[in-house]
């Protein structure tokens, strides 16, 4: 079988890889794979990623294949263009490492009170709807 980067199949793969990379980026710094907070933060992406998934299949190929790069710079763009999106890639993957470094590896910062950490993942929400409306 010749699949292409446009087939199903591969596009829900690497969705897939993209969300456990995603899971291992959070919990591996972390050192315990029992963080439930992260588990609900990769679980909350994974629903907004396969429903936004489903939409563009659909309706926008070509915009579903620009957000599936793993990288987002073409040899069109301009030079300080990649150079920005290469520190906001890096910065990025920082996002996902520090977590686990500070709330249950090293513990650098006091840690929330709970009701704030679930405040927190549930303002998650309308963001998704935000990015959502953005993205049609």
């Amino acid at each position: 079988m010749n699949w292409t980067m446009n087939d199903p199949v591969v596009i829900w793969f690497r969705l897939l890889l993209r969300m456990s990379l995603f899971a291992v980026l959070l919990m591996w710094p972390s050192g315990n794979w029992l963080w439930w907070d992260a588990w609900l933060v990769v679980a909350l992406w994974s629903v907004f990623g396969v429903i936004m998934t489903a939409y563009l299949i659909k309706h926008d190929p070509a915009l579903l294949a620009e957000r599936m790069k793993l990288m987002p710079i073409d040899k069109d763009q301009k030079p300080w263009d990649k150079v920005l999106m290469l520190l906001f890639t890096i910065a990025g993957i920082g996002l996902y490492i520090l977590p686990g470094l500070d709330v249950l590896r090293f513990q650098w910062s006091e840690p929330l009170p709970q009701w704030m950490r679930l405040l927190a993942l549930l303002l998650q929400v309308p963001c998704f709807a935000l990015m959502h409306r953005i993205m049609m």
